[in-house]
C-alpha cells in the first residue's frame, strides 16, 4: 500500500501541467509504458500525489494506483472516483481495497 500521507494538502486532480501531459501523452511516454507492462489499454491520469510518487490513472473504466517508486499498479476496487477522492481527503486511503497487479511476461 502507499505510504500515508501527513500532508494537509490534497492530491492534484489539476492535470495540465506540462509534466503530467509528458508523462502520459504518447504510446511510447512513461505511463502508457507502465499501463501495458501491466496487459492494460491505453490510460489516462485522474489524480497524482508527488509527495508520496502516487498516481492514479483509468484504463477501461476501471482505477489503478500507479506507486511510482517501485513501479507497482494495484487495481483499486472502487470505481467511483469522487469517493477515492473523499477518502485520500480525509487520509482513508490505506483502507481503500486495491490489489497488486502481476506484470505481463
Amino acid at each position: 500500500m502507499p505510504p500515508a500521507n501527513d500532508n494537509p494538502l490534497p492530491p492534484t486532480t489539476q492535470l495540465a501541467s506540462l509534466t503530467i501531459r509528458h508523462e502520459w501523452e504518447g504510446r511510447e511516454s512513461e505511463g502508457q509504458t507502465i499501463a501495458r507492462e501491466y496487459d492494460l489499454a491505453p490510460a489516462r491520469p485522474v489524480m497524482e500525489d508527488n509527495q508520496t510518487l502516487f498516481t492514479i490513472f483509468e484504463s477501461d473504466g476501471k482505477f489503478y494506483l500507479w506507486q511510482r517508486i517501485d513501479d507497482d499498479v494495484f487495481e483499486i476496487a472502487c470505481r467511483d472516483i469522487r469517493e477515492i477522492a473523499c477518502k485520500i481527503s480525509q487520509s482513508q486511503f490505506r483502507e481503500q481495497r486495491t490489489s497488486l497487479l502481476p506484470r505481463s511476461a
